[in-house]
């Protein structure tokens, strides 16, 4: 335990093919009722995921958002030794649900990551694709 609003986990079961090791980190949201003014500034994203090729997938950028759904963004995207550099020109949109759960739309991949919000401009970041990514903005 950190405090009453966090803590870190991390499994203890032997490691075998069916039980991966696992760790993290939990936070409780900081509201009952989150909507699109819950993302509203300026933040740095991380995002780290394995591709199906086992090649390491590591995104970092800059994200803007404006409160009522829609945002910019700036990426530096580094996958099997290669570098990518996205810079973001049309707005895409994104959507909060009364629980946190911002889904994300625009763009030209084939799938968008999954944000859960736990406080003003704060959350985790899942993949929806084959990357089996993570992140936290």
């Amino acid at each position: 335990m950190v405090s009453a609003n966090e803590f870190f986990f991390i499994s203890t079961d032997p490691r075998s093919a069916t039980t991966p090791l696992s760790s993290g980190q939990a936070l409780k949201q900081q509201t009952a009722t989150f909507s699109n003014a819950w993302l509203n500034g300026t933040g740095v994203v991380q995002f780290l995921g394995s591709s199906p090729h086992s090649w390491t997938d590591v995104t970092i950028g800059v994200v803007t958002t404006d409160g009522v759904g829609k945002h910019n963004h700036s990426f530096g995207r580094e996958q099997r030794r290669r570098h990518h550099s996205k810079q973001s020109r049309s707005p895409f949109t994104y959507s909060v649900a009364a629980n946190g759960r911002t889904t994300f739309a625009g763009g030209t991949g084939t799938h968008q990551p999954v944000l859960y919000l736990v406080d003003l401009n704060k959350g985790f970041l899942v993949d929806t694709g084959t990357n089996a990514g993570t992140g936290f903005t």
